[in-house]
C-alpha cells in the first residue's frame, strides 16, 4: 500500500513538471509573437484609407526622377488635405504633415542644385553651347516655379526669392558673351563712321559758272546811208 502511495506520489509530481513546462512554453511563445508583431500606423490596427492614400503618395513622388513629375504628386497630395483634416484624427494629420514637409524639403534640394548645375564658371561663360543649354534649363526651372510656387513652397516668399535668384544668374552667365558681342559691334560702328567722314571729305563744290557777258559794240561802227540823211 506504501509503495502504491509512493508511485502515486511520483506520477504526480512529474505530470505538475510537465504541466508547467508546458505553461512556460506557451506564455513564451505568446510574448514572443506579441514583440514580433508588426505595428501599423494607427491605434485601430489597421491602415486607415488616408494613411494608405498618404504612404502611396510619398512612395510615387520618391519613384519619379523629374522636377514636374515629382511636382504633380505633391499636388496630388495637397488635393487631399481638406478631407484629410476635417476628420480631426491627430494620427493621419500628422503623418500628412511629415510627409508633405519631406515633399517640399526634397522639391527645395533639387531646385537649389538645379540652378547650382547652371551656373557657369568665367570659363564656361565663354562657350555659346554651355550658356544657351544654362538659359534653356534655368528657363524651363522658372517657369515651373512660377506656375507651380504656391504648391513647392509654404511661404509664397521664398518662391519669390528663387525666381529672383535664377534671373540673376540668367544675367551672369550671358555677360561675358555680351561684353564680347559689344566689343565686336564697337570697331565695326567706328570703321563705318571713318568711311562715312572720308566720304564726305572726298566731295568737293562744283565751280560756280558765271555766263560769259557779250562783247560791247565799236561805237564808232558804220551808219547807213539812208540814216545819216536824215
Amino acid at each position: 500500500m506504501k509503495k502504491n502511495n509512493k508511485l502515486l506520489s511520483g506520477i504526480l509530481v512529474a505530470l505538475l513538471f510537465i504541466i508547467g513546462g508546458l505553461s512556460a512554453y506557451a506564455y513564451n511563445k505568446e510574448q514572443s509573437y506579441k514583440n514580433n508583431k508588426p505595428v501599423t500606423s494607427n491605434n485601430n490596427s489597421q491602415e486607415t484609407a488616408n494613411t494608405k492614400f498618404i504612404n502611396n503618395s510619398l512612395n510615387k513622388f520618391n519613384e519619379v526622377d523629374t522636377l514636374d513629375k515629382k511636382v504633380s504628386e505633391l499636388k496630388t497630395l495637397l488635393d487631399k488635405k481638406d478631407e484629410i483634416t476635417s476628420k480631426n484624427k491627430d494620427d493621419e494629420i500628422k503623418l500628412f504633415n511629415d510627409v508633405l514637409k519631406q515633399m517640399r524639403t526634397s522639391l527645395s534640394s533639387l531646385i537649389e542644385k538645379e540652378i547650382q548645375n547652371n551656373t557657369l564658371s568665367q570659363v564656361d561663360k565663354q562657350d555659346s553651347e554651355k550658356v544657351n543649354s544654362a538659359k534653356d534649363s534655368l528657363n524651363a526651372l522658372q517657369a515651373i516655379i512660377e506656375k507651380e510656387k504656391t504648391v513647392i513652397y509654404e511661404n509664397e516668399g521664398d518662391g519669390a526669392t528663387t525666381l529672383t535668384t535664377i534671373a540673376n544668374v540668367l544675367v551672369a552667365n550671358n555677360e561675358v558673351l555680351a561684353a564680347a558681342s559689344a566689343q565686336q559691334a564697337a570697331p565695326s560702328t567706328q570703321t563705318q563712321d571713318q568711311t562715312n567722314g572720308q566720304t564726305a571729305q572726298g566731295q568737293t563744290t562744283p565751280p560756280v559758272v558765271t555766263p560769259t557777258q557779250p562783247a560791247r559794240q565799236n561805237s564808232g561802227a558804220t551808219v547807213p546811208n539812208n540814216q545819216k540823211s536824215q
